[in-house]
């Protein structure tokens, strides 16, 4: 799944570095939280998943440790938000 995204990714017009810093930032969190749906769908959300997505973070846009363990915690406030309103 991650290489798809990553092909998805280095197929498109423009690449990440290349875009407005906000739209780069709403790409980095769409996908974090992509990544964060995916580390639920066992329904068993362990710190490996969790580990596993922040690298998949660095390695797709070239972001640190720290900006991707953040884009992770966002990403799951976002997702958890979402979950309390749809229900």
């Amino acid at each position: 799944m991650l290489k798809a995204l990553k092909n998805l990714f280095d197929d498109a017009s423009a690449a990440p570095e290349t875009l407005p810093r906000h739209e780069r930032r709403h790409l980095q969190l769409a996908v974090a939280s992509v990544l964060h749906e995916a580390t639920r769908v066992d329904l068993d959300d362990s710190p490996e998943e969790h580990a596993a997505a922040e690298r998949a973070l660095v390695g797709l846009f070239g972001v640190s440790a720290a900006e991707s363990a953040a884009l992770d915690r966002k990403s799951t406030r976002l997702n958890s938000s979402h979950m309390s309103e749809s229900r």
